[in-house]
This record gives C-alpha cells, structure tokens and sequence, in this order.
C-alpha cells in the first residue's frame, strides 16, 4: 500500500494510528477541520461583509420562488455531524486510517479552492429577512447561523461539496451490501443540498457548482486514491 498520496505531514499521524484505541487519526482530524473552518471560513466571511463587494449576482427568479422553511435549519447544521459520523466510521486498520485521511484531505483541498473564489468572486445571499420574520421555535437557531456565517462565501457551497464527499466516503465504509443504507446517505445529501436553499443560505448556482466540485474531486482525486 503506499502512502504517496498522502501529505507529508499526516504521515507520521498514521503511523500512530492505533493510539488511543485506534481514536487518535479521527480526533487529530476533526481538530484540523475545525480550526480551519474557525479561522478560515469563519474569517472569510466575516471579511467579505465587511467589504460588502459583489463582483456578480448569481440570483434566479427560480431562487425567489423557493420557499422559506425555518425547520430546515436543523437539517443545514447536520452537515456538521456528518464530519463526525464520517471521521469514526473508516475501517480502524491501516488502510482504513489512510482513507480516513485521505477523505480530510480532500475537505481541506476543496475548501481552499471555494475560499480563494469567495474571494475573488464574492456574490451576497439575499432573502433571509423573510427567513428570520417566520422563524418561530428556531429563532435562536437561525440568529446563531446568521452571526457567525454572514451571507457571502456563496458558490461553490461547501455544505454541497464537503457533505457529497463524506456520504460517498461512508457509503464505500458502511453500505458496500446495505442499499438502505445507500439510499438513507443519498437523501441525506439532498436534504442537506436543498436547506441550503430553504435557509436562504445559498442560490441554486451555488449548489450546482458545490454538487460538481465534490464529484469531480471524488472521480479524479479520492476514488482514485482510495484504489492506489
């Protein structure tokens, strides 16, 4: 098995795999992950409101007739999960380890390419006024999301790349022989896809684009180095 496709500096974290009962891979992982999406996604945004430039509208009359459904933010924060459900399902042996990192590599390479456009490409989400006015019992829910994710790191959407990756991930894991499985992971990412509308949070351009990164950085990077 060679490790060639894997970044120098997660190597030695695999050669420490079975620390900590075989957690120590998915925790170092999930560490990473947040503080780039901290300091990362988190600064990105909260710069890109700050300038307030647009360099593009990539709104539809098709994105105003989507609806509103607060609800749905409950579904758009269980993108969050998936990163953790994805991190603790990998095979605990060499291998799995390997894909495991192999996976996080690819969150973290997908979301450098998204955030170098939402920078030079910053395009604002419009319409969560009317979200917040029928918020109702996820008001607080809502107000969370809205303060620390200003409406500008648009398209690619990350929530439709990143959770494509680690449905497809998963479903190589968990589901090779359960089709319920494979079916429950494919709704799963469609409902994720579609609160991303109905939050406000992103346009449908935005899905279209994060739906074509994730396949292609699935087809031409990690199946393939899954397979190596």
């Amino acid at each position: 098995m060679t490790a060639d496709a894997v970044w120098p500096w997660f190597r030695s974290l695999l050669r420490r795999h079975a620390r900590c009962g075989g957690r120590l891979v998915p925790l170092a992982l999930l560490s990473m992950l947040l503080a780039t999406g901290v300091l990362g996604y988190g600064g990105v945004a909260q710069w890109c409101a700050a300038r307030g430039r647009v360099v593009w509208d990539v709104s539809t009359r098709l994105d105003e007739a989507v609806p509103t459904w607060p609800w749905t933010i409950v579904v758009y924060l269980s993108f969050q999960v998936l990163f953790v459900v994805a991190a603790f399902s990998a095979p605990r042996d060499a291998r799995g380890q390997r894909e495991l990192v192999l996976l996080f590599q690819s969150l973290f390479g997908v979301g450098v390419l998204s955030l170098t456009l939402f920078v030079a490409a910053p395009c604002e989400v419009l319409g969560r006024d009317a979200l917040e006015l029928h918020s109702g019992a996820f008001a607080g829910l809502i107000a969370l999301v809205h303060r620390s994710d200003p409406p500008w790191n648009a398209w690619p959407s990350l929530h439709v790349s990143q959770s494509l990756l680690c449905a497809l991930a998963l479903a190589r894991w968990r589901a090779a022989h359960r089709l319920w499985l494979r079916v429950a992971l494919a709704a799963l990412w469609i409902a994720i896809s579609l609160s991303t509308l109905t939050t406000k949070q992103h346009y449908i351009f935005d899905v279209r684009t994060g739906a074509w990164l994730g396949w292609a950085a699935w087809t031409w990077y990690l199946k393939r180095a899954f397979e190596a």
